[in-house]
């Protein structure tokens, strides 16, 4: 009980100033309390490192020199912090290069009009860091640009069915024309291709006939 032998050397020497084993006895009890205030921190300490807090970790530090310890009781403690402090900061490098390959793969994915490619990337980069902005942004951008995609091909349908009437009464030009707009719409619309070439294709076996005719 520190504090009741604190309180008894104390009176020791109110009764007799100057008393060496009084003295001594206050000495003591100083140093234990400032071994048992180091010990408190240092045990904080290694409880942050070992939830992998090093900002935490570095303030125990703090309160243990406070405290007055010296530098080669914090020495092990120290170097755990460092050591865990430079592999977080080394993996934290290397996700963060993940992430900007993954945004940047997804981008181009966008731009090319691939939009389960651009949607996985946003996936990837989410599954690391889910409150990335980047990320998010880039999910909403796939998000509206399947919806114009959808509505492209909406359009694209009614006109090819257009397109398709012409061919079906034989009005290729018109077949030609109307396959026209809709790659112009959706270039890498096969059917949209397919019909323009058969009515091409038409076209000129009906200009061969006329010309024998």
């Amino acid at each position: 009980d520190l504090a009741c032998a604190q309180v008894k050397a104390r009176d020791v020497l109110e009764l007799e100033p100057g008393q060496i084993r009084a003295q001594q006895l206050l000495e003591q009890i100083a140093d234990e309390r400032r071994r048992l205030a180091i010990g408190e921190f240092l045990e904080e300490a290694n409880t942050c490192l070992l939830s992998g807090d090093t900002d935490c970790a570095e303030m125990a530090l703090a309160g243990a020199t406070a405290a007055g310890a010296q530098p080669a009781e914090l020495y092990e403690m120290r170097r755990r912090s460092d050591a865990l402090a430079q592999q977080q900061a080394s993996e934290q490098q290397a996700r963060q290069s993940v992430i900007t390959q993954q945004l940047e793969r997804g981008q181009r994915c966008l731009d090319a009009g691939d939009t389960d490619c651009a949607l996985k990337a946003a996936e990837a980069v989410l599954a690391i860091d889910a409150s990335n902005s980047a990320a998010i942004a880039l999910q909403q951008s796939v998000k509206i640009a399947s919806q114009r995609r959808a509505a492209d091909e909406a359009t694209v349908a009614r006109i090819l069915g257009e397109a398709r009437d012409c061919f079906d009464a034989r009005n290729y030009s018109c077949a030609i024309a109307k396959s026209d707009s809709a790659l112009a719409i959706l270039p890498d619309s096969d059917a949209a291709a397919a019909l323009r070439e058969e009515a091409r294709a038409a076209q000129t076996k009906a200009k061969r006939t006329i010309t024998i005719e």
